[in-house]
């Protein structure tokens, strides 16, 4: 019996053996444009976030890890990918929870990953209903200088992506302060809303 097994059958009870097993079913690879994700956003998945997030049950981390894996590592490999940088949680909530949930899940990747600093205490996007209100929390919100990326290939990671406020901030950030840089996303899971408004810029294939 594997080490996920042990954790996952030890702890069955909480996350509930449908949950995973939904989530593992649903998990596909999506790709549109630049963005790459694995599911939609979904009930099961969300619980199991909630589990991490507000339980601290870190061995979803690994349940979400043994889904996610074999996708993510095709991302790296042929988009080349030369490092990876986690959408970084707040100071005050990792004193809260203890830990980042992202670096939890993508830190058992044996990749180079890079660290940037969120440096404004931002409200709960799930608390802002408008575009431009979610746009204005996170604008200037992060630090990425000293990292070295120009002219490299970088991946975004996060575990949801609803308006994709966040990334595109980080996005903005980086390529303002690094010459040559592409930058590429991947979530675990991505909201419908997100979906059309890629429909909308003509950006779904």
């Amino acid at each position: 019996m594997g080490i996920f097994s042990f954790l996952f059958d030890k702890h069955e009870y909480e996350i509930g053996k449908t949950k995973y097993e939904q989530v593992k079913k649903l998990a596909h690879f999506y790709s549109i444009e630049n963005v790459h994700f694995s599911m939609y956003y979904n009930d099961y998945f969300r619980d199991m976030i909630y589990e991490l997030k507000y339980k601290r049950k870190k061995y979803v981390a690994t349940a979400i890890y043994s889904i996610i894996r074999s996708q993510v590592e095709f991302v790296v490999e042929s988009k080349k990918i030369e490092y990876i940088i986690c959408v970084p949680t707040s100071k005050e909530r990792i004193r809260d929870r203890g830990f980042d949930q992202v670096e939890l899940i993508f830190e058992k990747f044996n990749y180079p990953f890079l660290k940037i600093k969120k440096i404004k205490n931002t409200k709960k996007m799930s608390k802002l209903s408008k575009s431009y209100q979610k746009n204005l929390n996170i604008l200037q919100s992060f630090d990425v200088k000293n990292l070295n990326l120009s002219n490299k290939t970088v991946l975004i990671v996060d575990d949801i992506i609803t308006t994709g406020a966040t990334v595109n901030e980080i996005k903005k950030c980086l390529e303002k302060e690094y010459k040559g840089i592409k930058v590429l996303f991947y979530s675990i899971a991505i909201s419908r809303k997100f979906i059309k408004s890629l429909i909308a810029k003509n950006l779904w294939n």
